[in-house]
């Protein structure tokens, strides 16, 4: 019997709270509950994930993800197409975070027609990483390492 997981890897730059930024790779489930491939969203938001494999130059490590201000792939990865897909909301933002850096592009999220204001998806728990597509590039950014948002 054979308890190895089939993984994937997902090549990222991970930045911390403080600005410090290191690439290299995280770890996806290759079959994931839905039985297709685990997305970078799903494995971030996923409530019971404290820390993460992240393969960076240094070696293999264990990223804990309440200190991960957010993580960036090039170009637009396949959650965001899916999301949009089914309707999903498209906001121009400005993201300034706990660091001082400011990242600017669109939010991309689902909410019920009632909640679709940036103020409702902000406030809500549903979410830790937030997508954000930004100039050939797709952010997931720590809601607790945001200090403002602008529209």
């Amino acid at each position: 019997m054979s308890y190895a997981v089939h993984v994937q890897r997902q090549a990222v730059r991970m930045v911390t709270f403080d600005g410090k930024a290191a690439d290299g790779d995280l770890y996806l489930q290759a079959f994931g509950p839905s039985g297709r491939a685990q997305t970078l969203c799903e494995r971030l938001n996923d409530p019971a994930a404290l820390f993460v494999p992240f393969q960076g130059r240094g070696g293999l490590e264990l990223a804990h993800l309440h200190w991960v201000a957010y993580f960036e792939v090039a170009g637009l990865a396949p959650e965001v197409q899916q999301r949009l897909d089914v309707g999903a909301c498209r906001e121009k933002v400005e993201l300034e975070l706990v660091s001082g850096e400011t990242l600017r592009g669109e939010l991309v999220y689902e909410r019920p027609p009632e909640s679709r204001r940036i103020s409702d998806l902000l406030n809500a728990p549903e979410e830790r990483f937030l997508l954000l597509v930004a100039a050939e590039r797709t952010l997931y950014v720590h809601r607790q390492a945001l200090l403002r948002a602008r529209s």
